[in-house]
């Protein structure tokens, strides 16, 4: 059973990761080196800080781990496997798509303003049919 956080004005604030590698949004879950967590007024519907945090080393169901000890409430990607979804879920993480605008700034603002379409199975982009396992994983878009 997975419990997730209201996103509702009962939440004051709300912590939003960003998926980054090489200074840029990274389209694909799984293949960040860092994230950016922007801390959002719910109420006023502002960005009030961001810090930039480098990611653990990607091993299974790490990342989920690690983005639920920093206290994250919503998580923006493209790409996104259906495990770390339900890992995600699991830890109380709604996961949302990105918009087109891939500025993380306006990626966490939209998030914030309830503008972005959340992530399902069937639309995370990566849903399993382009999913290939080697020593590592991969995942080809």
């Amino acid at each position: 059973m997975s419990h997730i956080k209201p996103l509702t004005p009962a939440l004051a604030h709300m912590r939003i990761a960003i998926p980054m590698a090489n200074g840029e949004f990274c389209e694909h879950f799984g293949a960040a080196k860092a994230f950016l967590v922007y801390e959002g007024d719910v109420t006023t519907r502002t960005l009030c800080c961001k810090e930039l945090h480098g990611a653990p080393e990607h091993q299974p169901g790490a990342l989920p781990k690690w983005l639920e000890a920093q206290n994250v409430d919503a998580l923006v990607t493209h790409a996104i496997g259906a495990r770390a979804m339900i890992m995600l879920a699991d830890a109380g993480i709604v996961v949302f798509l990105a918009a087109e605008d891939r500025n993380p700034s306006a990626l966490a603002q939209a998030c914030l303003t309830g503008k972005l379409e959340r992530a399902t199975m069937e639309n995370s982009h990566c849903n399993g049919e382009h999913h290939e396992h080697h020593d590592g994983h991969s995942c080809h878009h």
